[in-house]
């Protein structure tokens, strides 16, 4: 609503009765998910998923792009995205690539659960909807845990089957490895002198 009313102010002329694209939904949750009994506020939400699920489902979409949350803790366990994690896709019945394997056998590690991150669920999610589409760009702004920890080996070899390309700026702000931010010094000054 508030961008509606930012773009009326704007002079955007609203002449038709279509509404702006922009859904209230939970990306990693299916419509199928929300319960059918819903009523109040909640009905709105259920509306909200269904009109976005055409979106998430079948429309191309070729840019991701956000700043997922990250937490260890998901409440995201929605069976959808935990078996689109390990290789499942339960809405078009196909098998996928596992975050939960390499070269088809399990990691074998013991402490599975940072695969079950926030964060890396998000980027799964547009990793499956950029196959889906056949091309586009995932551009997230992520912990970067997944670059170099054991866990994360099927994760990444499953990007890298997928992506013809993959870019990664590691500003280096892991305060764990003592790690100091210098880089975004040098980003700044970079892109100020190529302004100039």
């Amino acid at each position: 609503m508030k961008l509606g009313l930012q773009l009326q102010e704007l002079g955007y002329d609203f002449s038709s009765s279509e509404r702006l694209r922009i859904y209230l939904t939970n990306t990693l949750q299916e419509a199928f998910q929300v319960e059918e009994q819903v009523i109040g506020f909640t009905s709105r939400i259920k509306e909200e998923s269904e009109s976005a699920k055409e979106i998430k489902k079948d429309r191309p979409i070729i840019v991701i792009m956000g700043n997922p949350p990250y937490s260890g803790h998901s409440v995201n366990t929605g069976k959808w995205i935990r078996q689109l994690l390990k290789g499942t896709d339960i809405i078009s019945h196909t098998d996928t690539s596992s975050y939960f394997e390499v070269d088809g056998k399990p990691l074998g590690e013991r402490n599975l659960k940072w695969l079950n991150d926030d964060y890396v669920k998000f980027i799964r999610f547009g990793q499956w909807r950029i196959e889906k589409t056949g091309h586009g760009v995932l551009a997230f702004i992520t912990n970067h845990g997944y670059l170099d920890n054991p866990t994360f080996r099927g994760m990444r070899q499953s990007l890298m089957q997928t992506f013809d390309e993959i870019y990664v700026l590691d500003l280096h702000g892991n305060s764990k490895k003592k790690e100091v931010v210098l880089m975004v010094h040098q980003i700044a000054m970079c892109l100020t002198s190529s302004k100039a």
